[in-house]
Order: C-alpha cells, then sequence, then structure tokens
C-alpha cells in the first residue's frame, strides 16, 4: 500500500512539476512578447525621427542653396546701386550701407514669412 501511495504521489508531483514548468515557460514567452513589441515600438519610433530628422537637413540644406543666390542676386543688386551712386570708390561705407540695406530687406522679409507662416497655423487649428 506504501509504494501504491508513493508512486501516486510521485505521480502527483510530477503533474506539479509539468504545470509549474508550463507557468514558467508562459511566463517567459509573455515576457518575450513584451519585449519584442517594445523592440518593434521604438523601433519605428526611431525609423520615424530617422526620417524626420533626414527631411529636416535636407530641407535646411536646400534653404542653405536658395539664400546663397539670393545672397548673390541682392549683392549684386546693391553693388549696383552703390555704383550709380557714386560710392564704389569708398568700400567700407559702401560694404556698411549694403549691410544696413540687407538687414532691414531682411527684417522686413521673415517679418512677413512669419506672419504668413502663423497665418497658416491658424487655419489649420480652425479646420481641426
Amino acid at each position: 500500500m506504501a509504494k501504491k501511495k508513493i508512486k501516486k504521489i510521485a505521480k502527483s508531483v510530477d503533474q506539479v512539476d509539468d504545470k509549474v514548468k508550463e507557468e514558467i515557460i508562459s511566463q517567459y514567452v509573455r515576457k518575450l512578447d513584451k519585449i519584442t513589441k517594445t523592440a518593434k515600438r521604438e523601433a519605428k519610433e526611431f525609423q520615424s525621427d530617422v526620417k524626420k530628422r533626414t527631411s529636416t537637413a535636407i530641407a535646411a540644406a536646400f534653404s542653405f542653396v536658395i539664400a546663397l543666390f539670393w545672397r548673390d542676386a541682392i549683392t549684386d543688386i546693391i553693388n549696383k546701386i552703390l555704383k550709380d551712386l557714386g560710392l564704389v570708390g569708398s568700400t567700407y561705407i559702401a560694404k556698411i550701407i549694403a549691410a544696413i540695406t540687407v538687414t532691414f530687406i531682411g527684417v522686413i522679409a521673415i517679418n512677413k514669412i512669419s506672419r504668413w507662416g502663423e497665418r497658416k497655423k491658424k487655419k489649420n487649428k480652425i479646420n481641426d
């Protein structure tokens, strides 16, 4: 009789042991799923961040090229005006006048462009 009880207890222990193993495996699987989901989400966020930063950098590069072309155009116009005014010989004065003129025009342009951008933002907020 003792042998039967020992076998029965051993069988019960094996079953409990199997259930414990299954529970442990199940916990690890859940943890791995959670880690996998987190890794995928973070990878997507990283990819999105890289795209945003890359597009910003490319836009900045194009803006820089545009600015260089405008700089040349504005410099040529100012030089022509200074030449027509007879201020070509006095280079320091001409450069100061050119810098003041370009600063004045630039501030006005930045102000107008900023207002234009703000109007677009306000319109988008209203439409949302």
